[in-house]
C-alpha cells in the first residue's frame, strides 16, 4: 500500500528503502556481523600446513534437552596458527540429544587431537564432562581433556568477538 512505500521513503538511502522501494539486491545487511565478501574469502582458504598449528582446541556450546526441541549444541574445532590467526577446522554443530553429540565429541576428538575441549561450565559443567568421559569410554576411549570455562555475556556478544577475526 501507499502508505508503506510512504513509510519507507523516510528513510530513503536505506538498505530496506533499496531493495523494497527500488527493487535493488542488496546483498548485506547493515552491521551484520560478517558480510558476503567476507563469507566468499573463507570458501576456499589456502591449505592448512600442519606444522603451522600451534594450538587446537575442540569448543562445544551445550543445549541441555533430549534433541527434540530446543537449540542445537555447537561443536567447532578450531586452530590457533604461528602467524598469529585463526582456522575453524570444522564445525559439527548438530541438533541431538546428550548421548548422540557426545558422541560426535569423541569421534572429533580422536579426528582432531585437540589439546582441550572446552565446555561452557554454567549449562551443567561436571555433568557434561561426566557424560562426555562415559561415552569416550564406551567407545573404547579414555578421560577426554575437557576443560570447563564460564561463557559470559549474550551469544551475540560472543559471535561478535569471532565476527572481529575474519575483519583481518
Amino acid at each position: 500500500p501507499e502508505s508503506y512505500i510512504q513509510g519507507l521513503s523516510k528513510n530513503e538511502g536505506s538498505a530496506i528503502y533499496k531493495q523494497e522501494v527500488l527493487g535493488e539486491y542488496v546483498e548485506d545487511t547493515p552491521g551484520a556481523l560478517w558480510s558476503h565478501a567476507m563469507i566468499d574469502a573463507a570458501q576456499n582458504p589456502p591449505p592448512l600446513v600442519q606444522s603451522d598449528v600451534v594450538k587446537t582446541v575442540l569448543a562445544i556450546d551445550p543445549s541441555v534437552n533430549d534433541g527434540t526441541y530446543g537449540d542445537s549444541t555447537g561443536i567447532v574445532a578450531a586452530a590457533k596458527l604461528k602467524n598469529g590467526r585463526y582456522a575453524v577446522l570444522g564445525n559439527l554443530t548438530l541438533h541431538a540429544g546428550a548421548r548422540e553429540w557426545c558422541e560426535v565429541v569423541y569421534k572429533a576428538y580422536r579426528f582432531y587431537r585437540p589439546s582441550h575441549i572446552l565446555v561452557e561450565k554454567n549449562q551443567g559443567g561436571e555433568v557434561l564432562r561426566h557424560s562426555m568421559n562415559s561415552v569416550a569410554r564406551e567407545m573404547g576411549g579414555h578421560e577426554l581433556p575437557v576443560k570447563l570455562i564460564n561463557a559470559r555475556g549474550s551469544k551475540a556478544d560472543r559471535a561478535g568477538s569471532v565476527a572481529t577475526l575474519y575483519g583481518f
